[in-house]
């Protein structure tokens, strides 16, 4: 802006003063944009497989000149080794799961390594998940290909059981305690499950299909997985116990959604026999394509295996011709109602920082190219000035609800959100 952005004068061509109103309203449906980031690599590729609400990814890369594969963690732009593995996620509290190097499940806790170890009568094991509550979701693997789930905390495991067949696999756990996963039935088929306060509940497939499986839950107990028979698989949400089926991109032989956070945006894989596998999202009951949002940079998108509560998305993408671990962080998006001259008008935005400043700017003069130095961002307007401040909530979302100033009517106004280091999509509004 032309000062820094807490030293601008609130204009308007009338000259009135805009009446400020700040409340939350919940994210509403809108065009998405990302900053996308590479995680690095230590030899060419590498894998981003969690990510929690502080920014913080693991996953793992193969290390110079070969050797088992190495955990890493990615913050702050960032990469650094936790030693020889993979990980698969990692909770609020900085504590990364997932195996090493002795095929054992594995906890990283403030940079120490902490063996889980496995079941007895098994000789390998893997934690898949980790709640706030430092609850880990683990398999263990035996002879002839008997798996087993168990959840972990401080030293004690628990064995889960199954759906009265011979194996069970855990996919994910939230904050809740309750895990998901797959579990053979009677007769050798799988269904999918949630346990909860020790009990094991069948996750059905949709009628007509006679398999499923979770990959995915969320706080509210939202599961996320596939219903199948035979090749042809459907992604599908089970809300209370019922599946649900989300829609597939055109195309695709096999869609399947991988995680779901708090406010419900999933995101997953999508492949079929002629196209390569595609990163995708569903949000608002829509599925888009994530390559999509990356257009023209240089990114193909393969996988979305995780998600934040702040929409953080990883997964493995394709850039420079190798693989390698993916960051797509959401950029703020600005709505608006119409204008209309003596009305008032909300402007909304959401996928914001969490929690921090924000700032509503206006310009009359049209497009431009404005520093601000005290945000470190440039907005897309020619002298803008404030129109409204305030503080995102805990999702990133902010509400301004302005007095449009009678005798306006025709004026063209642009506006534009900014936070530190963010700005959003511009609107353009004529006033009726």
């Amino acid at each position: 802006m032309e000062r820094q952005a807490m030293q601008l004068r609130l204009r308007w061509r009338t000259g009135a003063m805009l009446l400020l109103i700040l409340t939350a309203l919940p994210a509403e449906a809108a065009a998405q944009r990302y900053e996308i980031f590479g995680i690095g690599t230590f030899y060419r590729e590498s894998r981003a497989r969690g990510v929690n609400n502080h920014g913080i990814v693991v996953g793992w890369s193969p290390p110079p000149g070969g050797g088992p594969d190495q955990a890493v963690i990615w913050e702050r732009g960032e990469l650094s080794i936790l030693g020889p593995g993979d990980t698969r996620a990692v909770n609020d509290a900085g504590d990364v799961v997932g195996r090493n190097a002795e095929f054992l499940a594995v906890m990283w806790r403030q940079g120490e390594a902490i063996v889980i170890g496995t079941l007895e009568g098994h000789d390998k094991s893997s934690a898949m998940a980790i709640n706030t509550l430092g609850e880990v979701a683990c398999n263990a693997t035996g002879s002839l290909g008997r798996r087993s789930g168990f959840v972990w905390k401080d030293g004690v495991a628990l064995p889960l059981g199954t759906l009265g067949g011979a194996t069970c696999e855990v996919t994910d756990i939230n904050d809740l305690s309750e895990i998901v996963g797959r579990s053979a039935i009677p007769g050798g088929l799988e269904h999918a499950f949630i346990w909860r306060d020790g009990e094991m509940t069948d996750l059905p497939p949709l009628e007509g299909d006679d398999q499923s499986f979770a990959n995915g839950v969320n706080d509210h107990g939202v599961v996320v997985g596939v219903s199948f028979a035979g090749s042809d698989t459907t992604p599908c949400a089970w809300i209370d116990g019922r599946p649900e089926p989300l829609p597939r991109l055109g195309g695709d032989r096999w869609t399947t959604p991988q995680a779901i956070n708090k406010p419900g945006v999933i995101v997953g894989t999508a492949s079929s026999i002629t196209l390569n596998e595609r990163a995708v999202i569903w949000r608002d009951s829509l599925l888009a394509d994530l390559n999509d949002y990356v257009f023209g940079s240089g990114w193909e998108l393969l996988s979305a295996l995780d998600i934040s509560d702040q929409g953080w998305i990883v997964g493995v993408g394709r850039y420079d011709g190798f693989q390698q671990g993916y960051v797509l962080i959401p950029l703020p998006t600005l709505e608006a109602d119409p204008l209309v001259a003596g009305q008032r008008a909300e402007f909304r935005v959401r996928d914001g920082l969490a929690d921090a400043p924000a700032y509503l700017a206006y310009s009359t003069t049209g497009f431009g190219s404005t520093r601000v130095p005290g945000l470190g961002v440039v907005l897309d307007l020619h002298r803008p000035a404030l129109a409204a401040s305030g503080r995102t909530d805990a999702t990133g979302a902010i509400t301004w609800t302005l007095h449009i100033p009678p005798g306006t009517q025709g004026q063209r106004v642009l506006f534009q959100a900014a936070q530190f280091r963010r700005t959003s999509n511009v609107v353009v509004s004529t006033i009726e």
